[in-house]
């Protein structure tokens, strides 16, 4: 087996000869024997599902958190749409307040008149 290229390996198998992408192939220390090698590779193994588990987990936070700042985001909208909806009631409230008293004073121009609109 030779690397050549950085993402190609080229390797011989049975007296035929092929290129393989880098990911699927790996090189194995000469020096240790088979034994030697797959605890090489459990370990990796242990690792490498290890490094998973704990992103796996950091995801799970970082989707918990987000999911909270989306709710309070929700509640901020709904607020500030149940604001917007009040200022709206208050101003339709001020010109027909505005508007009776228009028609009022022009009905009884030299009599006060208080009420209250509901």
């Amino acid at each position: 087996m030779s690397c050549d290229y950085q993402d190609w390996w080229k390797v011989e198998v049975n007296d035929r000869q092929g290129f393989v992408p880098a990911a699927y192939v790996k090189k194995i220390d000469s020096n240790l024997t088979a034994s030697q090698n797959n605890l090489v590779d459990e370990y990796t193994i242990s690792v490498r599902q290890q490094q998973i588990e704990n992103q796996y987990k950091n995801l799970l936070d970082l989707g918990k958190q987000r999911k909270e700042k989306l709710e309070e985001s929700c509640k901020a909208y709904q607020l500030v749409r149940e604001a917007g909806e009040l200022a709206q009631w208050i101003a339709d409230k001020v010109v027909v307040s505005h508007h009776v008293d228009i028609l009022l004073s022009s009905i009884f121009p030299s009599v006060i008149v208080v009420f209250l609109v509901q």
